[in-house]
């Protein structure tokens, strides 16, 4: 006991912009998220409508961008992204509250429904742990399917009670900025939502 962890989720909450959204963009160029947008509008209206949920929308983008690069690809595309771009999205107060936490001694975690191939990166980057979607892979050949199910909502908490048994914890923070983090945030004894959105 006596010591604390921090859970942050990284979309929203660290990141001004969908950090997804700005990998696909940065990575693949604003042409092919056009044509990707066309192919898809089907699945994006049926997202948008409610017929389909976050993350099943989310595992059809993956299957369109990633099915069939390797794992080394879309590694080196995520510390190409870390690198050169995803620290221009990062907001400047929750950078402020990681480290004050990592200045406190406390364990601070990402739990983020993000992949793992650009945020893992990022964490270890700057001192972090890190929970996020993984990707399946077959011979080191992406799918373009969740190995297991996407890092969101419950499963924030399941993922994170999987690897840290939280009774050895006298404080627990968690931040967060969506419905989806709620979860999550009611594990915590200091919950934070929406904390660095500034008006």
């Amino acid at each position: 006991m006596g010591k604390s962890i921090a859970f942050f989720d990284f979309d929203g909450t660290l990141t001004s912009r969908d950090s997804f959204a700005d990998f696909l963009l940065y990575s693949f160029g604003y042409w092919k998220l056009i044509i990707a947008a066309f192919i898809l509008s089907p699945i994006l209206i049926r997202y948008v409508t409610g017929f389909i949920d976050n993350s099943k929308a989310k595992e059809l983008l993956y299957h369109y961008f990633f099915l069939g690069l390797s794992d080394t690809q879309l590694k080196d595309l995520g510390e190409d992204y870390v690198a050169n771009r995803l620290s221009k999205i990062i907001r400047p107060l929750g950078m402020q509250q990681v480290r004050w936490h990592l200045s406190e001694g406390h364990m601070v975690v990402i739990v983020t429904a993000s992949s793992e191939y650009w945020v893992q990166p990022w964490a270890h980057k700057n001192g972090l742990c890190c929970i996020a979607t993984k990707l399946d892979k077959r011979h080191g050949i992406l799918t373009g399917y969740y190995a297991g199910l996407n890092c969101h909502g419950e499963e924030k908490v399941s993922r994170i009670k999987s690897e840290y048994d939280l009774k050895n914890f006298e404080k627990i923070y968690a931040y967060g900025d969506t419905p989806g983090d709620l979860p999550m945030l009611s594990i915590a004894h200091i919950k934070n939502y929406k904390p660095f959105v500034v008006p």
